[in-house]
């Protein structure tokens, strides 16, 4: 997670100050709002916790890559509290599974957070078609899936 850390410090600081970071956060926050990942029945970020918790990611790349995505979400100030609960906690569940084999640890983060490739277009779930930059009515207050209004910046 530390390395994790570093990276995403590096990538902030390159911007001249911290409104190209913020708007970056905004933006990613948006995008996961619409797309349904926030949504209370999508567990897939929540299994890649589990799964890293657990340690049951292999590789070191998949192992760097899943600690930048957690850490990124937990730090993003735009990504709702209770979905950041929701990481922590799937994150805890792997601790007693991971104490057994690690079969097991992946195999109860696999049965305990179930995760379905959604097919849909997340601009279309946000009420905007493919080339659209003009939001829907109210969306720029209030995303659709889960959590509080994304602020808006004027």
């Amino acid at each position: 997670m530390h390395r994790a850390r570093e990276r995403v410090r590096c990538l902030v600081q390159e911007g001249a100050d911290g409104a190209w970071a913020e708007k970056q956060d905004e933006v990613l926050a948006g995008y996961l709002q619409c797309s349904g990942m926030l949504a209370a029945d999508n567990h897939c970020l929540e299994r890649l916790a589990c799964q890293f918790s657990a340690d049951a990611l292999r590789a070191p790349l998949h192992k760097d890559v899943a600690s930048l995505v957690i850490y990124t979400l937990l730090r993003n100030r735009f990504i709702p509290e209770r979905f950041k609960r929701r990481l922590r906690d799937a994150a805890q569940q792997a601790r007693p599974a991971r104490k057994e084999q690690h079969g097991d640890a992946t195999q109860h983060c696999l049965r305990r957070f179930p995760c379905e490739q959604r097919r849909r277009s997340p601009l279309r779930s946000c009420g905007r078609t493919r080339g659209s930059t003009a939001a829907a009515p109210g969306e720029q207050d209030r995303a659709p899936n889960d959590g509080p209004p994304l602020k808006a910046r004027v």
